[in-house]
């Protein structure tokens, strides 16, 4: 299948464009060479934000099913198995993980619940000017690959003092979780 037709598939399982409108700029992005995104955008159809929020949101989802495979929850089989369900039928792989047993719901919300914390957490901290946006993605890719609190591997690394994290962690209301 084509880059634009898995965007339009995409673009629409999001509700982001109707079939019509998509049926429209297929056509016309195969007319003028142009990337369907661009498409999309030049004809009013999607705001460049949108498209950049849901392009980056896809981004996410293939990284959730790496750090699925990291923490032993997913085989490859799995993943491809489901990866390949998600390129044919659309949907999202965390809702195809789940109907085809590979994962239990609750499980899925407590990694998404996770990641969103460990997100958040390093985005309070690169803004306040405690770590940098390049010890931030390397704490995340380490949490990925080996399942420890990101404000461990940050303390852990010398990237940021536990009294900062604490302070981090406070602003968060999640003091209780670190003691």
């Amino acid at each position: 299948m084509m880059r634009a037709n898995r965007l339009g598939q995409l673009l629409l399982d999001e509700d982001a464009v109707t079939p019509d409108q998509l049926a429209e700029a297929l056509t016309a992005s195969e007319g003028t060479g142009q990337q369907l995104g661009h498409t999309l955008v030049h004809l009013n159809m999607i705001s460049p934000k949108r498209l950049a929020a849901i392009l980056h949101e896809q981004h996410e989802r293939n990284r959730m099913g790496q750090l699925l495979l990291n923490l032993g929850m997913l085989t490859v089989a799995q993943l491809s198995e489901a990866l390949k369900i998600q390129e044919s039928a659309g949907g999202r792989l965390g809702e195809i993980l789940i109907t085809h047993g590979f994962i239990q719901r609750e499980q899925m919300h407590a990694i998404l619940k996770a990641k969103r914390d460990s997100l958040l957490l390093g985005q309070l901290l690169v803004s306040a000017g405690h770590i940098t946006d390049a010890q931030l993605q390397m704490a995340m890719k380490e949490q990925a690959d080996t399942s420890q609190l990101l404000g461990n591997i940050l303390v852990q690394r010398g990237f940021c003092q536990e009294i900062t994290l604490k302070s981090a962690l406070r602003r968060q209301g999640y003091l209780n979780r670190v003691g």
